[in-house]
């Protein structure tokens, strides 16, 4: 895979050589950038895109989420703020946008946003897993189980929403329930050594000590 990559981001470099102010070739260079992970190198050209065209919002949207991933949580929701303000705020931008106010403390402005995606496409499975996520996060755990319900009805494939929504029976000492969430979030993800640790909680609060150390170890 990685080679695929770097043959593609040589294409891109010689197509660069050619036409070095094509924000499309700046765009796709960023996201192969930032599927290796050189995240910083992927804003740096998704910026060069934006300063030839100041309202390319498939280059704030991708630099925002570059920004997300990076734990920069200001710049990210200033660039898919950039993007509502394009005529671009679908779902999946205001979700962003809103875990990007979250992670900032705009509590408000988060839920705003989890709701203004609900409402502009209500089967959009990401922003019921987030906003329950945020009830979960800030003590109201049952609320948190009621988004979290939807989303894996939506998306039942998703393994993070059965994490979350396990992380949140746990906050209600629901521990059998939490345990059964676990065991379909590593039947999804093998590799998830947080469930592991939460069932491994959960086991030993009904004291099944050898199995919960055995999760635990696993962790």
């Amino acid at each position: 895979m990685l080679g695929e990559e770097r043959r593609a981001l040589a294409d891109l470099n010689r197509c660069l050589e050619l036409r070095p102010q094509d924000p499309n070739v700046l765009l796709q260079r960023g996201l192969v950038q930032a599927d290796m992970g050189e995240l910083d190198g992927a804003i740096s050209d998704y910026s060069a895109a934006i300063a030839v065209e100041s309202e390319f919002a498939s280059a704030f949207y991708e630099r925002g989420c570059a920004y997300r991933d990076k734990g920069d949580f200001e710049n990210a929701m200033y660039d898919f703020d950039e993007v509502v303000m394009l005529g671009y705020g679908d779902a999946d931008v205001l979700t962003n946008r809103g875990g990007a106010c979250l992670r900032l403390g705009l509590l408000d402005w988060a839920f705003e946003d989890y709701d203004a995606a609900i409402e502009f496409e209500p089967d959009f499975a990401l922003a019921w897993r987030e906003r329950g996520f945020a009830y979960a996060m800030l003590g109201d755990p049952e609320r948190g189980v009621k988004d979290l319900d939807e989303a894996i009805r939506l998306d039942p494939d998703d393994s993070e929403a059965w994490y979350q929504r396990g992380f949140a029976r746990m906050q209600t000492q629901m521990w059998r329930e939490a345990i059964a969430d676990f065991d379909e979030t590593i039947a999804r993800d093998p590799s998830d050594a947080y469930a592991f640790a939460n069932r491994g909680f959960c086991r030993r609060r009904l004291g099944q000590y050898a199995r919960a150390l055995e999760d635990l170890n696993e962790a």
